[in-house]
């Protein structure tokens, strides 16, 4: 619980615009200043949130200004100001009755290193609509589907024989058959050539905000396979996300992971290779993100059978995984 600054359309006149002054700001020592604020911003109208600076109570010029809605999201905001002045917030909702603004934690310390942030508003709307893949009707994706072998492809649910054993049910929040499906007998293999099978982004742009992508993933069923989401950029090729084997549940799982865009040239990767998968399917749905880190909702992290593998637990102490005697199995 806490509280924050408010402002709603319900309470002030279409273009009537609200200010929270400070006072002078002076630290006394020498250094530049930087100011961390967090912001929200929401409605139908137009809406704009401004800081604006001066050296006295008169002459103030705006520094820093949002136009956008968040989306119901909190987003952070950073600029650097000038010792001796004051800082004023200025909101403006127009041509709205459900317009709003929030504004929180509030602070100004000695930093030389500060950004201005967020620094494009644009690039990050246009990174969130590349990211988010909805495979509903109404929906866009942008995810492409790639192979290295003509033939293997992620095939969508509805198109999918309905005899097909242990297909998945509707992904939460949609239809059966809006989500993406992938068999392991689609991949095969000739020659002992390993045979990968790929869901990948669009390229997307150097961001300095980080961004939350959820998605959903179903996996139940015998058979080893394994599924990776990998991030690649000009300085990274990491693991984001890894489930080998199956899950213990008939049931999809939601994974979010916190997403750092600030290397050039990224793409993230849903990766399915032979050499894992023999038998099984997997299937992905409602690719979602949105402004700021994930605040840990994630069931998909932990899952483990520990039939094939660790599933990226980690060891510490005398733990050791054993392979199960049908003989002496232990009773649970």
């Amino acid at each position: 619980m806490g509280s924050y600054m408010f402002l709603s359309a319900l309470a002030r006149a279409y273009g009537q615009r609200a200010e929270l002054v400070s006072e002078v700001v002076s630290f006394g020592v020498p250094g530049s200043l930087c100011m961390d604020f967090w912001f929200n911003v929401g409605g139908s109208g137009h809406s704009q949130l401004q800081v604006l600076t001066a050296v006295d109570s008169t002459g103030f010029n705006a520094v820093w200004s949002f136009k956008d809605d968040t989306d119901g999201h909190w987003l952070h905001g950073q600029m650097k100001v000038a010792q001796g002045h004051r800082i004023m917030f200025q909101g403006s909702i127009q041509d709205s009755e459900d317009g709003f603004m929030a504004l929180d934690d509030i602070a100004v310390y000695v930093n030389e290193s500060c950004s201005n942030l967020p620094r494009d508003n644009a690039a990050r709307n246009r990174v969130l609509g590349l990211l988010s893949c909805s495979l509903k009707p109404d929906g866009q994706c942008t995810w492409e589907n790639w192979t290295s072998a003509e033939g293997a492809r992620w095939r969508f649910g509805r198109d999918v024989s309905p005899e097909t054993p242990l297909l998945p049910p509707g992904p939460p929040g949609g239809p059966k058959g809006d989500y993406f499906y992938m068999d392991c007998s689609f991949l095969g293999s000739a020659n002992d050539t390993v045979v990968a099978l790929e869901l990948r982004s669009p390229t997307l742009p150097t961001l300095s905000e980080p961004v939350c992508l959820s998605f959903h993933y179903y996996m139940f069923g015998a058979g080893p396979r394994r599924l990776v989401l990998k991030h690649l950029s000009e300085s990274s090729n990491s693991t984001m996300f890894q489930q080998t084997g199956c899950t213990t549940a008939d049931r999809w799982y939601r994974v979010t992971r916190t997403l750092n865009l600030k290397s050039a040239r990224n793409k993230f990767v849903f990766r399915v290779d032979s050499t894992k998968c023999v038998s099984g399917h997997i299937a992905l749905a409602e690719f979602v993100a949105v402004p700021g880190t994930c605040e840990g909702t994630d069931d998909g992290r932990g899952v483990c059978g520990f039939e094939d593998s660790l599933c990226d637990w980690k060891l510490d102490g005398s733990w050791e995984r054993k392979r199960l005697d049908p003989e002496s199995r232990m009773s649970r």
